[in-house]
């Protein structure tokens, strides 16, 4: 069962308050919740991996305990207020860990802000969403089951035995039912509007931040497109997560706990140099996204 925080902290970032939990001393560590998920969601690493970092996992704009204001969404936006998180929090630069969604938004940071990252980690993401073959049609089916009054619970149904099948993850499943069941169904619907044709594709390969990609073996996006992610990225590396789908960081806490701690013991901002042996395409014009680019 992933533990719920004692206690979260709220802080006014610009234009909205966000909620977010810190354990641990070290290194930052910045944790980004997938799609319908909130800092609680983080209860499987926090333990093990603030031994030795400060580790930092708030909720997203729109989800827990966050402010969650009308209106349309980014993943600029998103990229933006983890910025403004970490200023707040006298950050310079943090080591950033990303699940699905929240792996969008880490990968978003490491193209437009490159500067405030030592690492980067995603687990389950790739770097666009365009709609197109198989993501078109899953936010489609996502937008289409929550809409209406019983929305939400209906495809937190559909979600909940998608992600935990086997008999032995039903407390797992419950819980995703119980954490679901409180999500808003605007903001949901504004996350997933900024999910779709959200794309950093054509900049990837120019991010030269120590990169961990995580795949697990089952997950709905294809282990050959996490090694194509892992081998565009001038300082990448993938580790295959056996036996597991999509929700990665709960199926297999103790295994992605161990590779991450890992990763993170061997990598330190200005030790790593991006290797040589990449053919990298010229830059179009338009590429460069600007630090300060508006939300």
């Amino acid at each position: 069962m992933v533990s719920i925080p004692e206690s979260l902290t709220r802080v006014s970032v610009g234009d909205v308050v966000l909620e977010y939990e810190e354990r641990g001393e070290g290194e930052a560590l910045l944790l980004l919740h997938g799609l319908g998920c909130s800092a609680s969601d983080w209860g499987l690493q926090m333990p093990t991996l603030s031994q030795r970092y400060r580790v930092i996992a708030p909720s997203l704009r729109g989800f827990g305990g966050s402010d969650k204001p009308a209106g349309p969404c980014s993943i600029m936006q998103y990229a933006n207020d983890m910025v403004a998180l970490l200023d707040r929090l006298n950050i310079e630069r943090a080591h950033v860990l990303g699940h699905s969604m929240g792996g969008a938004v880490a990968m978003q940071l490491a193209v437009a802000r490159p500067d405030r990252l030592n690492s980067l980690i995603v687990i389950n993401a790739q770097p666009s969403f365009a709609v197109r073959d198989w993501r078109r049609y899953l936010m489609l089916l996502m937008r289409f089951m929550a809409s209406g009054s019983a929305g939400m619970e209906r495809m937190t149904r559909f979600l909940a035995r998608r992600l935990f099948p086997h008999d032995h993850q039903a407390a797992l499943r419950d819980q995703m039912k119980a954490r679901y069941a409180d999500n808003d169904r605007r903001a949901f619907l504004a996350a997933i509007h900024a999910l779709a044709g959200w794309s950093v594709e054509h900049m990837i390969d120019r991010v030269a931040t120590p990169t961990l990609v995580l795949a697990g073996e089952h997950d709905v996006t294809p282990v050959r497109s996490a090694r194509e992610l892992a081998e565009r990225l001038p300082n990448g590396r993938l580790e295959v997560v056996a036996d597991s789908g999509h929700a990665t960081p709960f199926d297999q806490h103790d295994q992605v706990n161990n590779l991450v701690m890992g990763f993170l013991s061997t990598t330190s901002w200005g030790r790593n140099t991006p290797r040589t042996d990449r053919r990298r395409r010229p830059r179009a014009p338009g590429d460069v996204m600007p630090a300060n680019l508006p939300r």
